[in-house]
């Protein structure tokens, strides 16, 4: 039997990432929202995450930084969800593309319409 993907959320605005989590739901996954890397990190290691959806300017820290050390755990190793980043600053769009290679499968320009969530769910992978 399939269950629901798990979705790390991790966004710092408050009213942001609840409207996430919601659609999410509705949409038919489960999710962990976070609002800082340190509670996402905690999230991705305690529970089994299809993908985490990571928002790359925070107010205290860089999403930057969060993909990073994701990439530097071992405890990933063979089994890293798909992240996908977002960002609702349009000049990280172009001078920090660089920066995303190798951390992120994904880029969203925030607002995130329900379509395009639903495109990037509807590719996500079921646990069992």
């Amino acid at each position: 039997m399939k269950t629901r993907a798990n979705i790390v959320i991790l966004e710092d605005e408050s009213a942001l990432r609840e409207e996430l989590v919601e659609l999410v739901t509705l949409l038919g996954c489960d999710s962990i929202a976070a609002a800082t890397g340190a509670e996402a990190l905690a999230a991705l290691h305690a529970h089994p995450v299809s993908l985490l959806l990571c928002d790359l300017h925070l107010q205290r820290e860089s999403g930057f930084e969060l993909l990073r050390a994701i990439h530097r755990d071992s405890r990933f190793a063979g089994r890293r969800p798909r992240i996908v980043a977002m960002t609702g600053h349009t000049d990280l769009l172009d001078s920090r593309r660089q920066d995303l290679d190798g951390l992120a499968d994904r880029l969203l320009l925030k607002p995130i319409s329900i379509a395009t969530l639903r495109g990037l769910l509807a590719t996500e992978p079921t646990d069992g």
